[in-house]
């Protein structure tokens, strides 16, 4: 089956996605200050619960969630190419750069900007050195770097020993904006790869992933354009990808389960990487399919429900996915934060915990979803400017 439009079942599976996936950044970013988040196989009496449940959702399941929004957001570009309704592929990439000054530039300018205007509020409010603070984010020519690469957290070295600077913006989860960005604006050479080479691009960028050989500035990912072009594949193809998957799904679900163990078990060893990224792989497809497999149940119809996640879901996953971490301006206090000062206790004890990780990540989810829902009630032209609507 070839269709020119994305297929319902697809439409209806990456609705039902994008609220969990965007629970799952919250998993990542939860900061709680507790050494041992992974699992030391070599002293078994200091495995609990806690450490149990941090590795399989937070290092585990939620590391899927980035790359499958990548793949999506490759599905999604490329929809409707090579079809009737662009005269040429010179007017799709135009009509697409436009769309995407709106629905990807504005709002990463005015979350930055937003970003700023919370951090020096902030500042100020707590009476730190606000001169200090200008100093670093304001004046001269470091304002420009808040929108890029503002927070510096190391270095990657690749197979021929060139060396990478991991950079974030200051409004730090929408690094995955930045980079979207910069792959969009490439997607033609990915286009002519795909159509050119087939699964062989594909191939090719899974060797340069695991060799990390790749342009080495900030916002130039490889791991990006992998899962960025894994989408694009099945729409510059006309391929569906609920169908597709659903052929392979009796192996594609177990392999992934297998290599998400195998990837805990290898932690820290010489095959840590490569597990990862077959799990990666493996497990971002699952997930899909898994959504595909969620989306075709006859459930009843709940007009609330049905709102939340297939009329406002988009919307309100970008809103969550900017805004956990963010220092609101006059509250001065990042979502995650606020969670954590209420929940988290410190306790030694496995199970509480686990019940707190769980329950700081949700109480987050649900302020930032509760905050983004009174704002399109109020103001629904500003709540759609700001989701690049």
């Amino acid at each position: 089956m070839k269709p020119a439009i994305i297929h319902p079942t697809d439409s209806k599976a990456i609705s039902l996605l994008r609220l969990p996936l965007a629970l799952c950044i919250i998993f990542i970013h939860l900061n709680l200050n507790v050494r041992g988040n992974e699992i030391c196989w070599t002293d078994m009496g200091a495995i609990d619960m806690y450490r149990i449940v941090v590795c399989v959702v937070k290092n585990e399941l939620s590391s899927l969630a980035v790359p499958l929004f990548f793949i999506i957001s490759g599905y999604l570009f490329f929809v409707g190419i090579d079809t009737d309704k662009y005269p040429s592929r010179k007017a799709f990439f135009r009509s697409r750069y436009v769309r995407r000054l709106r629905s990807l530039l504005l709002p990463y300018i005015i979350f930055n900007v937003i970003a700023l205007i919370g951090l020096l509020t902030k500042h100020y409010s707590a009476h730190h050195n606000l001169s200090l603070a200008l100093d670093t984010y304001v004046l001269g020519t470091k304002w420009l770097h808040n929108f890029w690469d503002i927070h510096q957290t190391g270095t990657t070295t690749n197979i021929l020993g060139i060396q990478r600077t991991v950079a974030y913006p200051l409004c730090t989860p929408l690094w995955f904006v930045r980079d979207l960005m910069i792959v969009v604006l490439y997607s033609p050479i990915i286009y002519f790869a795909i159509k050119k080479l087939r699964w062989g691009w594909i191939l090719i960028m899974v060797i340069l992933t695991l060799t990390g050989i790749w342009l080495p500035w900030p916002g130039f990912g490889v791991t990006v354009c992998l899962f960025f072009s894994i989408g694009a594949w099945f729409s510059i193809n006309r391929v569906s990808m609920s169908h597709t998957l659903r052929r392979w799904q009796w192996i594609l679900l177990p392999t992934a389960l297998l290599l998400g163990i195998s990837d805990i078990l290898a932690d820290s060893t010489i095959l840590d990487k490569y597990i990862h990224v077959a799990f990666l792989l493996t497990g971002t497809l699952a997930v899909y399919q898994l959504g595909c497999i969620m989306a075709q149940c006859r459930r009843p119809r709940l007009p609330l429900l049905h709102t939340a996640v297939y009329k406002w879901g988009g919307q309100a996953s970008f809103f969550i996915f900017a805004t956990h971490t963010l220092v609101i301006p006059l509250w001065n206090l990042r979502p995650v934060e606020w969670a954590l000062n209420i929940i988290w206790t410190n306790s030694s004890n496995g199970i509480l915990r686990t019940i707190q990780y769980l329950g700081a990540a949700l109480l987050t989810f649900g302020l930032c979803y509760a905050l983004f829902a009174v704002l399109k009630i109020l103001w629904p032209k500003s709540i759609d400017v700001l989701t690049g609507r």
